[in-house]
């Protein structure tokens, strides 16, 4: 069972739910930047949810489905079309042998992510199969997909995703697809919406004043972000006296300051220590939100309890996994 890629767009890339317990050694986490769409995705087709899939960055994208195959898309940034007919995102779909899917323009949002019943076929390395391009590691040869490439899927199938496949698929002319939809897990306008979250180590480093800007000034998305990091631009925060600190550990979600005083948002392939001061976490529940975010949308920082964002975080994870548990029942697994 295979898929061919014909154009690889921008980025596509073979992500799981990241590679832990290697930190110590400078390895980055990475993994799926949104792993709230990658687990609705895997969750769709019956996969456990730390599953191999695609993450496709924008648009641009060309696939062939050599076999069937029981595939969902969820995210954004993308529309998604099979032979020219529409997808709809968040939804079962049983796609025919030699069926094409194209990943076109869309107005909202910058990561998709496609899931197949069974899971991308990659060798795991240090317990992931995730991408991580600086070294070449994990994923389809450590790099990117480019046109040509053929993954290979798993052929073992849960008992859900034999079920989602033959059962409760209405007609289409293109595909089978289930009449029923998940609805998205961000909001439709990504262009300014707060982030949550909470002081960093050295939140302390600004004064009253610029923790007061911090979280009322909106500040952009510049064309230098990566899945390293997202480089902010905002009026600059600057230490009334110069500080210099030791390399510390930093994460997914940590805000640093550059000597300039812009802000840095570490993302998913984010080193492992870092020089800058950390002046903020970004809450787990809102770190999918921002891997959605594109070059020039804007960002407000909102300061909220560590209870608050536990709270915000347990209601998410309750919420998926009630989804999962209404899937098994609706399919009788």
């Amino acid at each position: 069972m295979s898929i061919r890629v014909v154009k690889s767009g921008m980025q596509v890339t073979v992500q799981d739910l990241g590679r832990y317990g290697h930190q110590d050694l400078g390895v980055p986490v990475s993994g799926a930047m949104d792993d709230w769409s990658a687990r609705l995705a895997n969750l769709l087709v019956g996969n456990a949810p730390d599953e191999a899939l695609l993450e496709v960055t924008l648009h641009g994208v060309a696939l062939l489905f050599e076999e069937e195959h029981l595939i969902s898309v969820t995210g954004g940034g993308a529309s998604i079309r099979v032979n020219d007919e529409e997808v709809p995102m968040g939804r079962s779909i049983l796609v025919k042998p030699w069926s094409a899917m194209r990943f076109h323009a869309s107005r909202n949002g910058f990561r998709s992510y496609l899931a197949v019943a069974g899971g991308i076929h990659v060798p795991t390395v240090m317990g992931s199969r995730s991408t991580y391009i600086p070294a070449r590691i994990g994923g389809f040869h450590g790099r990117a997909l480019e046109e040509g490439d053929v993954l290979s899927v798993n052929a073992g199938r849960t008992d859900l995703s034999h079920a989602m496949a033959c059962r409760s698929m209405g007609p289409g002319k293109e595909y089978r697809g289930t009449r029923w939809s998940v609805s998205p897990a961000h909001g439709p306008d990504l262009s300014c919406r707060a982030v949550r979250f909470l002081p960093g180590p050295e939140w302390a480093w600004l004064t009253e004043s610029q923790q007061k800007r911090f979280c009322t000034q909106p500040f952009v998305v510049t064309s230098r972000s990566d899945r390293m990091g997202y480089r902010l631009r905002g009026q600059p925060l600057l230490p009334e006296q110069p500080r210099e600190m030791v390399s510390s550990a930093v994460t997914r979600g940590s805000v640093q300051l550059t000597h300039e005083g812009q802000p840095v948002l570490l993302m998913a392939d984010a080193q492992t220590t870092g020089g800058y001061p950390r002046i903020a976490q970004v809450a787990a529940v809102d770190l999918p939100v921002c891997a959605q975010y594109r070059p020039g949308d804007r960002i407000l920082f909102k300061p909220v309890s560590f209870a608050e964002a536990r709270n915000a975080f347990m209601d998410r994870e309750q919420e998926l996994e009630l989804l999962g548990k209404n899937l098994a029942l609706l399919f009788n697994t």
